[in-house]
């Protein structure tokens, strides 16, 4: 393999990682959660962020809901700033069926991606 090969293959490597998520807690100084709680034949789900020191970003928190009558899509997405040691609310949505979420929290260069399911 020529060395210009192996150059176009790092550098392609190179590129594909910068775009990649990292874990919702990888490194420690943020980290995402989606709390779910149930009322009756409601459940809500609250997207939330926790930092190790104060930070500011944005957030996606994607929700799609299914049931008898079909599904639809919940999108909601902003900024947000976060005191060190504090966890900050995100987003809410409350369903009644079953339902897949996803939050995406940038901060500091990162993406931080957590979900949860029915």
């Amino acid at each position: 393999m020529s060395n210009y090969v192996k150059q176009v293959i790092v550098i392609a490597a190179a590129v594909s990682c910068v775009g990649a998520s990292i874990p919702a807690s990888a490194d420690g100084s943020v980290s995402c959660s989606i709390q779910v709680s149930r009322n009756g034949g409601m459940t809500a789900l609250t997207g939330l962020a926790r930092a190790s020191s104060p930070v500011s970003g944005t957030y996606e928190f994607v929700v799609t809901s299914t049931g008898s009558g079909g599904s639809s899509n919940i999108v909601q997405s902003g900024d947000f700033s976060a005191s060190g040691g504090q966890t900050e609310e995100l987003g809410q949505v409350a369903v009644g069926g079953g339902y897949s979420a996803k939050l995406k929290v940038r901060a500091g260069g990162r993406t931080y991606v957590c979900s949860q399911h029915s």
